[in-house]
């Protein structure tokens, strides 16, 4: 198999540090699985400007064939991702954070999938619960009652974690997604469903060491406004 596959990070204010990490991840992942062709591509949604565009040329330096782009504003990562998956030409496309957080391994039964299904998405096992804050765990589990009791029909109430794939059938669906920020896996996943893909929940697993900050409360907040939004055009 040398499926080619899109891989997709958004980046919005990264930590110090973040493109010597994203090459060194990114490289790790292309010898590590040299069964894909992977490309990268990095949207720079809104960051301040003082993660300067070097740093980011510095990623095109070592990976030519990068795609970046540029947001003058921080739109939220479901608009980014939008940008960026529109923009892709290859058989798949994966998505995950700047830091490539997850275990090679995980993205390998991320990928490994993608032939069979349109739509593999990553869900929490117990040990990535360890890995996260109070806030985050408290925001997953609350969220998580939430969607069993307002979306029954949909197969899992883990939508939200970060790394997530799909063929052309599941990038058509994401591209018809409306909202900007946390809860856009959400609807991606909703509306996945309604369109009856076939959809592959797998358990995935945190690098060691990787840290969630805190959860901004006024984006908690506007985000409970997104989730009656999704649940109004159920």
């Amino acid at each position: 198999m040398h499926s080619s596959i899109a891989i997709v990070v958004p980046a919005y204010n990264p930590p110090e540090f973040w493109d010597y990490r994203l090459v060194d991840k990114f490289n790790e992942l292309r010898e590590k699985l040299p069964e894909y062709h992977f490309k990268l591509y990095v949207i720079n949604d809104g960051s301040n400007p003082e993660i300067g565009e070097e740093h980011f040329a510095y990623i095109e330096e070592f990976f030519p064939t990068t795609l970046v782009l540029h947001n003058s504003i921080n739109r939220g990562k479901g608009f980014a991702l939008r940008q960026a998956i529109a923009r892709t030409k290859e058989d798949y496309i994966v998505y995950t954070d700047i830091d490539m957080p997850f275990t090679i391994e995980s993205m390998k039964s991320i990928m490994d999938n993608l032939e069979s299904y349109d739509v593999v998405f990553g869900i929490k096992n117990k040990e990535y619960y360890k890995q996260l804050s109070l806030q985050r765990k408290l925001v997953s589990k609350i969220l998580q009652i939430f969607i069993k009791i307002l979306f029954p029909r949909l197969p899992v109430s883990d939508t939200q974690c970060g790394l997530k794939g799909m063929n052309l059938k599941g990038k058509a669906i994401f591209m018809e997604t409306k909202i900007d920020r946390y809860l856009f896996d959400l609807e991606f996943i909703l509306n996945a469903a309604k369109s009856k893909l076939s959809l592959k929940p797998i358990p995935v697993a945190l690098r060691d060491g990787i840290e969630f900050g805190q959860m901004n409360a006024k984006v908690l907040l506007h985000e409970l406004f997104n989730l009656w939004k999704i649940l109004w055009r159920k």
